[in-house]
C-alpha cells in the first residue's frame, strides 16, 4: 500500500525486501550497493526492528564503498551524504503486510510531477 502510494504521486520507488531475521551484514551490503547505484535521496524501513535495523545499516554503508562490518568496527567512517531515514513500525504483528523493507527515491521533490 505504501509504495502503491508514492507510485500514485509520481514518487519512484525501489524495493529492497531481501532483508531476514538478524539481517546479515551481507544483506545490509547488498541493500547499500543498490543505494548507491540508485543514488537514492530517503531510505525508509517499513517492518519490524531487523527492518528497521537494516535500514539504518544500508543509510550509513551508502555513504562510501566499505562494508557495514567496517563502520560497525570503527574502521571507516561516512565518506559522503548519509541519505535520511524514515522509520515506519508495522507494529512486529505477526500477520502485518508490511514485513518488507522500502527505500524510495524522491525525483528532485516530494511534490508529484502534477504540481
Amino acid at each position: 500500500m505504501v509504495v502503491e502510494d508514492l507510485r500514485g504521486k509520481n514518487i519512484e520507488v525501489i524495493v529492497f525486501d531481501k532483508v531476514e531475521p538478524n539481517p546479515r551484514t551481507t544483506t545490509v551490503d547488498e541493500g547499500a550497493e543498490i543505494a548507491r547505484k540508485e543514488n537514492i535521496d530517503l531510505v525508509i524501513g517499513l517492518g519490524g526492528g531487523s527492518v528497521m535495523d537494516a535500514a539504518k545499516g544500508i543509510a550509513l554503508a551508502c555513504s562510501g564503498t566499505a562494508s557495514i562490518w567496517d563502520y560497525w568496527l570503527n574502521r571507516t567512517e561516512a565518506k559522503g551524504i548519509v541519505p535520511p531515514i524514515i522509520q515506519v513500525s508495522d507494529l512486529n504483528l505477526p500477520t502485518s503486510p508490511a514485513k518488507k523493507f522500502c527505500r524510495k527515491r524522491l525525483c528532485g521533490s516530494t511534490r508529484s510531477k502534477s504540481d
